[in-house]
């Protein structure tokens, strides 16, 4: 799509403050239909940009008594199909590098990361037990067979995400992005779910105990 690409969609803008530019974040990721203003912060762009590729109709949006709506979860699947048909433009979800150092600096005891992303990452079986991830984006990552036990993942996207077979006891994910993840064969045990959107959840032979909803 001209303009807009996978790379900006996931940056951050610029706010007076990262406690405020959190806090608006959270804010968005608890709709499901935002307005012009919101999805324009939520995609990191000017709202007369958003506006011109809505009524272009390269983003996918409706416009009611002169209002654009938007539905939040129909611009990931947008942008996740547009890396799938941007490769020959060397869109990519994350840098391998990126992923390469974050399992290094777990690897040497450190927990706490903030605004990395992780997008499609292959995580599968790493042990990321009592990680704090802050604003990191995991959606389609492939966390397979991973230790999440204590880890905390509140508000992070894990939109589509493979967590089957993954140790979730105790994690915090209130807030979260689960919509379409695939939580099969999966421990959940005093996991925090509180807030999570569950939508097309796969919780087929999942283990659940004390969990909050």
């Amino acid at each position: 799509m001209a303009g807009l690409s996978i790379k900006s969609f996931l940056s951050k803008t610029f706010w007076s403050s990262k406690d405020d530019w959190q806090e608006r974040m959270n804010e968005i990721r608890r709709k499901d239909i935002i307005n012009l203003e919101e999805a324009a912060f939520y995609l990191g762009f000017d709202p007369k940009v958003i506006a011109e590729e809505a009524r272009a109709g390269h983003l996918p949006a409706g416009e009611i008594a002169g209002q654009w709506r938007f539905n939040r979860w129909a611009l990931i699947e947008y942008f996740a199909l547009s890396h799938t048909h941007e490769t020959q433009n060397a869109a990519v979800f994350c840098d391998l590098e990126v992923v390469a150092q974050f399992l290094r600096d777990v690897a040497k005891g450190e927990k706490g990361f903030d605004s990395i992303n992780l997008s499609g990452a292959n995580l599968s079986g790493k042990d990321l037990s009592k990680v704090i991830l802050g604003n990191v984006n995991l959606s389609y990552a492939d966390l397979s067979g991973a230790n999440l036990q204590e880890a905390e993942l509140q508000y992070t996207s894990l939109f589509k995400a493979d967590l089957s077979g993954t140790n979730l006891t105790y994690a915090e994910l209130e807030g979260a992005d689960l919509c379409e993840a695939n939580l099969s064969n999966a421990t959940l045990v005093g996991t925090n779910l509180e807030g999570a959107n569950l939508r097309g959840v796969d919780i087929s032979g999942a283990k659940f105990y004390g969990v909050l909803f």
